[in-house]
């Protein structure tokens, strides 16, 4: 007649296993991350617009090994190799340089203007490369002189360009104060789009082409865009992680950080520059790709703490892990067509968001 309390028990049992299994995860976070990143990424190998036997995968990746793979007896065809060498190799790899880039671009920028809601594309990054491959898909207003990369070099100058102006139109007073800094972002990203719709609404025909580029896709980047801009990303990741205890004192109030001798504004604009040239460096060659700035780094923060010193290499790897999974839904949802990446990560990044607003207004998340 204890039934009562042998059901008791038995929550009792099962909460206690439940805490441990959660502390114990809590404790090898880091280890389940990383095994996480590179099980992913094997996986994602066989997600795409053509299905794979798994065999066959598995042969292509021994094959290519330096001094193992030449001995290897090939179990697959022409074509097989051909599909994950160009299409399924360098997707899984944009995606974690991208999602990497757009993440620690996050962790910088929302941690220069001291605001949780900021991400890259606020500075005008978004808008400034959206303008440059506009242009140069209408061909009216911008030549091809770059030949097959014209696209890419001028959405990567454009951005640039409207990042720099946004930054020095915000000057006051020998300084640029991060209100004015984000408000003439918000503006100046305004304008330019609108320049890029009516480009695009007089041109019909650019529509269906250009409608793709502005959502993102990660299939029509190859081995040459990785090299160049896998390059560009990782060296400047390497300078903005050197960066990380200026970013912290900055963090903390700009008075606080030039009290403790940081030269904030050539710290700020350094800070930027690195983020706009690596994140229009990846926008140049995937299209805009939303949210993972925005997303990655508050995940980051609530897993690893605050401190620059570990949320920039774990947001790193936070949002390389983050596309990878956008880019195995976009290659999974419709089997017919693959779906722009940007839609994806739009739908998963609104409710976070939303959810994000929420706890900030009731005061349940400190940023």
């Amino acid at each position: 007649m204890n039934t009562g309390k042998s059901v008791s028990a038995d929550r009792s049992g099962t909460g206690k296993y439940i805490n441990m299994l959660t502390e114990l995860l809590w404790k090898a976070r880091a280890p389940v991350v990383l095994s996480g990143l590179v099980l992913l990424a094997f996986l994602s190998l066989f997600v795409g617009p053509v299905r794979l036997p798994l065999d066959s995968v598995t042969s292509i990746l021994l094959k290519q090994l330096p001094f193992l793979g030449p001995n290897l007896h090939a179990s697959y065809t022409s074509a097989q190799y051909e599909i994950v060498l160009f299409i399924q190799e360098p997707a899984v790899i944009a995606a974690i340089i991208v999602g990497a880039t757009l993440a620690v671009g996050g962790v910088s920028v929302q941690g220069i203007f001291r605001n949780p809601i900021t991400e890259p594309y606020i500075i005008g990054i978004s808008s400034g490369a959206a303008l440059g491959a506009v242009m140069t898909l209408s061909s009216t207003f911008l030549s091809n002189d770059a030949g097959i990369f014209s696209l890419q070099v001028n959405a990567f100058l454009f951005s640039l360009i409207v990042v720099y102006v946004t930054y020095f139109t915000s000057f006051r007073r020998g300084s640029v104060p991060v209100t004015y800094l984000l408000l003439t972002g918000i503006a100046i990203s305004i304008f330019v789009s609108s320049i890029v719709a009516f480009i695009i609404y007089t041109n019909i025909r650019l529509q269906s082409e250009v409608f793709f580029w502005l959502m993102g896709s990660l299939q029509n980047v190859g081995w040459i865009d990785i090299i160049l801009v896998g390059g560009v990303s990782a060296a400047c990741l390497l300078l903005i992680m050197f960066l990380a205890p200026e970013l912290d004192a900055i963090q903390m109030g700009e008075d606080y950080a030039s009290s403790l001798g940081v030269r904030v504004e050539l710290y700020k604009i350094t800070l930027l520059s690195l983020v706009a040239l690596s994140v229009s460096a990846c926008v140049s060659i995937t299209g805009l790709i939303g949210f993972v700035g925005l997303i990655i780094p508050h995940i980051a923060r609530m897993l690893f703490g605050g401190s620059g010193r570990k949320m920039i290499p774990w947001a790193a790897i936070l949002g390389a892990l983050f596309l990878l999974v956008a880019n195995d839904l976009a290659n999974t949802i419709d089997g017919e067509v693959v779906i722009p990446i940007g839609i994806i990560t739009g739908i998963i990044g609104v409710p976070f968001f939303m959810a994000l607003m929420y706890k900030l207004s009731t005061g349940g998340y400190n940023a």
